[in-house]
């Protein structure tokens, strides 16, 4: 069992890489879905929201536009950038300038950016940058500073009676299966 988890199995799958994690966690929630006597089966991996990866191209850096200078401007485009702060009464208001709600609604968008450089030129943003869609984790747990997914269930043990320690005895056949994963080494 898994210090700090109170199910009768619990496996947690340890490694660099949060999407091989994940396949295997779901793999072994899968396999423990298999055994008779199983139930309450968690995954604590949880799929992240969408994020937007920009990669700047060595075309960008020739122009003097940097990573920074990229994010800033499709920040201000989709989030707006403030441009005025208005006194009302006692309410101060901002005022926003980004693209129009149906431009923002799509990363596609992208493709018709134009990026400003250094020295006051546009350039399409294809030309100087390439967007990888990722997804950024929800929370990030990790064990002995790699990241750990833990996979858990409870035992009927009216149902299973293989051995003396039914938990142990599904423990170690589904951890075998676990193992089969490369680059996720686990502890059960």
């Amino acid at each position: 069992m898994v210090p700090g988890s109170s199910a009768a199995i619990s496996i947690q799958l340890i490694g660099a890489n949060i999407e091989q994690i994940g396949r295997a966690s779901q793999e072994l929630a899968r396999r423990m879905n298999s055994y008779e006597g199983l139930y309450d089966i968690r995954n604590s991996y949880e799929r992240g929201r969408p994020e937007i990866k920009l990669n700047v191209k060595p075309e960008a850096e020739a122009l003097g536009i940097t990573l920074q200078d990229l994010a800033s401007q499709v920040r201000a485009g989709f989030y707006g950038t403030e441009v005025q702060r208005i006194q009302r009464g006692q309410d101060e208001v901002k005022v926003m300038v980004r693209f129009p709600r149906e431009e923002r609604d799509s990363v596609g968008y992208l493709d018709n950016m134009k990026i400003r450089t250094p020295n006051g030129g546009r350039v399409p943003f294809h030309a100087v940058a390439e967007v990888e869609l990722t997804e950024s984790p929800t929370f990030i747990r990790r064990f002995d500073r790699e990241r750990a997914v833990r996979v858990s269930a409870e035992v009927d043990k009216e149902r299973v009676r293989a051995q003396e320690n039914p938990g142990r005895h599904h423990e170690q056949g589904i951890a075998r299966g676990a193992g089969a994963v490369p680059g996720c080494p686990f502890q059960a």
